[in-house]
């Protein structure tokens, strides 16, 4: 069996795990909890501890929305280019791919907003989104006001962004990691 995508769901107790026949999905003490055969898996999503879960297969533009507890496809997603990244939260579906991240409503499955993009560092929790652009600025985006702030930053080549669990802090980490900044989520300053 073949790992293609390994990944935490939101609360952080059910590890969901993408292989070449299907979805692993275990708890933190390693048990099986779940274990379904439904073809390659590149890329899976949990959705807290219900029964949806969110794939890209085969067909690495469509984001397809499976419900496990009827062992069946419910709706899907199709993006013009390969999905790079999928990240679910509350009420929303972040897909990112090379240029773009796609905000789509969770319930609806309607399109709420694009973001143009060139580096997929990106995080989301609760109603916030952070994304970097053209490798010098941050941009974070509340999806209940609609309001992105922006941050010039001064280090080249951002690997990776975080925001913390309890939504006060921001996390910037260098591509070489030898720079790590920690900005106060409201106020935007260093920390």
């Amino acid at each position: 069996m073949k790992i293609n995508y390994i990944n935490l769901n939101q609360t952080n107790d059910l590890i969901g795990i993408g292989t070449n026949a299907g979805y692993i999905i275990k708890n933190l003490q390693n048990k099986i909890l779940i274990k379904r055969d439904i073809g390659i898996v590149n890329i899976i999503e949990l959705y807290y501890k219900s029964n949806i879960v969110f794939v890209v297969g085969n067909k690495k533009n469509v984001l397809q929305i499976y419900n496990d507890n009827k062992e069946d496809y419910i709706s899907n997603i199709k993006v013009d280019i390969q999905i790079q990244l999928l990240k679910i939260e509350e009420l929303n579906i972040l897909i990112a791919t090379d240029n773009n991240i796609y905000l789509y409503d969770l319930h609806t499955l309607k399109l709420k907003k694009t973001f143009l993009l060139n580096n997929l560092a990106i995080d989301m929790k609760k109603n916030y989104l952070v994304y970097v652009k053209n490798n010098k600025l941050i941009e974070l985006y509340n999806t209940h006001t609609n309001i992105t702030h922006i941050k010039q930053n001064n280090i080249d080549n951002i690997q990776l962004i975080k925001i913390s669990s309890l939504l006060k802090y921001l996390a910037i980490v260098s591509e070489d990691g030898c720079v790590i900044k920690i900005f106060n989520l409201y106020t935007h300053k260093l920390v």
